[in-house]
């Protein structure tokens, strides 16, 4: 994590004025950490303060001049609308991670369990040549990982019958695995190299599975599955070793956790549970990863939470319109700390 100063820069353009506002002119604000009523107090106060900017005649208050700026008397309401529908520059699409030629069917087929990132195991050959090295295959992940995903904003994969918002209705998303395909990662029990001592090999048990309904995932399984699955025991009595991890967002589009949900997605899927663990397939009967509506009902699952420091330049044309341009961003992955600092 990098710490920045919270000090409010400012750029002021002296052009036309606007009577309503102390500030005549348009103007930009930028504000540091992140886009809320206090960063903008902070940064407007700056050229508030200023008696060579501000009109001498204007007996508005600072939160006078930020209603008439934002358009409501709500500043709170008004700044979340207004960062909410900021300029996020460009986005990255999701398919741009997986494949040399970006390709929505290998990311579906992938979340899906499948792809020979999910389906392959890395193989010494009598020649002592290592074949299918998961680091090899998935080689843009780690990369990704170091760049865009911790200093960009990725797109959620809408468009993939996983990950459909709009059926998507308690705004969390998860990730089953029953196989480790990965040795010398501290991580699973695939910890012999390799062929033979890796296949079928489990991963961290952190839950219990209880039962998979074969209808909530109709775009995930075969065409014709129906039914529930039942699993009544646990361990080597039942659905043998399992993972799961998920991550959850808010409902305002301002938060950091919707803003970076496909962020999120890409952290949790590819990179810290496949590249650096080797947690691979699906559950049968349901994807790997998709939103909680079409994955198995499990007693738990871990969770990872965004933690993310942002800039975001605030412009205020002559006739006192706003509008939000995201600058810079510096995400954390971090453990969720639910109440009682639980995860």
């Amino acid at each position: 994590m990098r710490f920045h100063h919270s000090i409010p820069l400012l750029v002021y353009l002296a052009t036309s004025s606007k009577a309503d506002l102390c500030i005549k002119g348009a103007f930009k604000l930028t504000l540091e950490e992140e886009c809320s009523v206090e960063t903008l107090k902070d940064a407007y106060e700056e050229l508030y303060n200023n008696e060579v900017l501000k009109d001498d005649s204007c007996s508005n208050t600072v939160e006078e001049d930020l209603a008439e700026i934002l358009g409501t008397a709500d500043l709170d309401a008004g700044v979340q609308a207004l960062c909410a529908g900021a300029d996020l520059g460009n986005t990255i699409p999701f398919e741009k991670i997986s494949h040399e030629n970006p390709d929505d069917l290998f990311t579906k087929t992938y979340f899906d369990g499948g792809t020979y990132w999910n389906e392959e195991v890395q193989t010494t050959l009598e020649t002592g040549q290592n074949t299918k090295v998961l680091q090899d295959d998935a080689a843009k992940v780690n990369p990704f990982y170091e760049s865009e995903a911790s200093y960009g904003v990725v797109e959620w994969p809408d468009h993939l019958s996983n990950f459909e918002l709009d059926k998507c209705e308690i705004n969390a998303a998860m990730c089953c695995w029953p196989q480790d395909r990965q040795a010398g990662d501290n991580n699973g029990n695939c910890n012999q190299r390799y062929d033979n001592r890796c296949k079928d090999k489990d991963p961290a048990d952190n839950t219990d599975l209880c039962l998979v309904n074969m209808n909530r995932a109709p775009g995930s399984v075969p065409v014709g599955s129906d039914g529930i699955i039942v699993h009544e025991n646990d361990d080597g009595d039942g659905e043998g070793a399992i993972h799961c991890h998920g991550f959850a967002w808010s409902n305002n589009g301002n938060h950091a956790s919707n803003r970076y949900k496909a962020n999120n997605l890409f952290y949790v899927s590819m990179y810290d549970h496949m590249t650096q663990r080797g947690y691979v397939r699906n559950i049968h009967g349901s994807p790997m990863c998709a939103c909680l509506e079409q994955m198995p009902v499990v007693t738990r699952s871990d969770c990872t939470q965004i933690d993310v420091e942002e800039t975001f330049e605030i412009s205020v044309d002559t006739n006192g319109k706003a509008s939000a341009k995201l600058t810079s961003n510096d995400i954390d992955f971090n453990a969720c700390q639910g109440k009682n600092n639980n995860n």
